[in-house]
């Protein structure tokens, strides 16, 4: 008798043990995985940032740099800019003559699926190039141009700045997340500094 109950015992503090691992094992992965999507969205904003601030950026003035393709950003509407790029070390303009004066570098960014897993990805491609995945498990992802006054604008002559947002989500579903730690959005607004000056 005494060892039927010092097996229910046992039982029930091991039991208790392994939901209470179980549970932390969770809360843990779950952790990383809003880590790995703020991380992933944080690194995407920088890079877009930097390449955009960039965008009509021609220290000669006579190069036809600037913003070629003003689209929202989903898929086949990608931003594209150019920007002279001329002490890189890199052949940009793909004409077999490396860091040659007035270097165009072209620049597209655009959502897609870079592996046809069914979630969305943000590409980035240079000059001919393909798009490469910058960005992954991406919700949503706008772009909308502004001219001077903060006011939306089509026209690509008169864009001075360029408003980025970007849901992503987390990249596992076997784990349940509440809907506030299952994506993140981020918005900023990225002034074009070199455009139409």
């Amino acid at each position: 008798m005494e060892l039927l109950v010092v097996m229910a015992v046992t039982t029930v503090v091991i039991a208790t043990v392994y939901v209470s691992y179980s549970g932390q094992q969770e809360s843990r992965l779950s952790q990383k995985q809003v880590v790995e999507m703020q991380q992933n969205i944080r690194g995407v904003l920088y890079v877009m940032t930097m390449e955009i601030r960039m965008a009509g950026y021609d220290p000669y003035q006579s190069y036809d740099a600037g913003i070629t393709s003003a689209g929202d950003g989903s898929n086949g509407s990608p931003l594209t800019f150019s920007f002279v790029e001329d002490d890189d070390g890199e052949d940009n303009d793909n004409d077999l003559t490396v860091d040659e004066e007035g270097e165009l570098k072209t620049i597209s960014f655009q959502l897609y699926d870079a592996y046809s897993d069914g979630d969305n990805d943000i590409g980035r491609k240079v000059g001919n190039g393909n798009y490469q995945a910058i960005a992954e498990n991406i919700e949503d992802f706008q772009l909308t141009y502004m001219d001077e006054d903060g006011e939306s604008t089509s026209d690509i002559d008169e864009i001075k700045a360029i408003k980025i947002e970007i849901t992503s989500k987390v990249d596992d579903d076997t784990i349940d997340y509440t809907l506030e730690n299952a994506t993140r959005s981020v918005s900023t607004i990225v002034k074009c500094r070199n455009m139409n000056l």
